[in-house]
């Protein structure tokens, strides 16, 4: 599969999950490449589980996060969501491997019925604070799900809890979460792809409507006026966005928008030794 991975005929397979593991299917043409006859399938295991994952990401990356036509539904919803419980560490990704779909699903559920209680959400917003390098792979939906969660607060709950505000700002850590993962979208794409999906199922919305609560929540503060912390969005063009790729640059591993690596490459373009691959977007 390395082998095939590496022709970038990645239009001639198919990623499914079945049977509690995702799988990868070449279609004989390209198994023909490698002198092999007829279609070939390959399960991961537990071993190869965070490779794939890495593999994946990048040839959602490559279609600039949309959606990939050898890539079925379900295991894309799989996928998305194995990153969040992971997130939360609420599983361990190895420990994902032999669960069929349906306990995928109820873990899920259990997880998002978990986040009805504050101390799920602190746990979370630590969590993308200390743990930030954990966002560089995750789908957009994946993002926005925590975001939904980040921004979700009772006042009885999250609002008498010192744990969710900085010094002088109200939800000010919460607020450093959220933008925490705004910072990890690679393109401009893939941010408005988040801002889109922010639901506790990470579906898709009303992207003008999203982006609005979201401002209204980086804007809270305890004292009624407008909070620093809006600039993110008020400015959001000038900003975030500006910073932003407007399309990948394949060859060069991911890097956070604010570093230098990130700056290099929208600079540089694809890298000139990358093997170009198909379209394999469905737009």
């Amino acid at each position: 599969m390395t082998t095939m991975a590496g022709a970038g005929l990645t239009c001639m397979l198919d990623v499914s999950y079945a049977a509690g593991r995702f799988r990868i299917k070449a279609k004989a043409g390209l198994c023909l490449g490698v002198g092999a006859k007829g279609d070939i399938e390959v399960s991961i295991d537990a071993l190869r589980i965070a490779e794939f994952f890495k593999w994946f990401f990048y040839h959602l990356y490559h279609a600039n996060f949309q959606r990939l036509k050898f890539v079925d539904k379900v295991a894309f919803d799989a996928f998305t969501r194995i990153q969040v419980m992971v997130m939360q560490g609420y599983q361990y990704l190895g420990a994902t491997v032999g669960q069929e779909v349906n306990a995928i699903d109820q873990l899920f559920q259990d997880l998002i019925a978990e986040y009805g209680k504050e101390a799920a959400r602190v746990e979370l917003m630590n969590r993308v604070l200390s743990n930030p390098w954990m966002l560089q792979y995750a789908t957009p939906e994946a993002k926005a799900v925590m975001i939904y969660q980040l921004t979700r607060r009772w006042y009885a709950t999250d609002g008498v809890d010192n744990a969710n505000h900085a010094y002088g700002r109200w939800y000010g850590y919460r607020k450093d979460a959220v933008k925490q993962i705004l910072k990890w979208s690679h393109t401009k794409h893939d941010l408005d792809n988040v801002v889109q999906h922010i639901h506790p199922l990470g579906h898709a919305g009303d992207i003008v409507t999203r982006r609005q609560q979201l401002r209204d929540f980086l804007q809270m503060s305890l004292i009624g006026g407008p909070a620093g912390d809006a600039k993110e969005m008020d400015n959001y063009d000038d900003d975030l966005t500006a910073m932003l790729k407007a399309e990948p640059t394949p060859g060069y591993a991911v890097a956070g928008v604010d570093s230098h690596d990130y700056a290099f490459q929208a600079a540089a373009g694809t890298h000139p030794f990358y093997q170009n691959m198909p379209d394999v977007r469905v737009v």
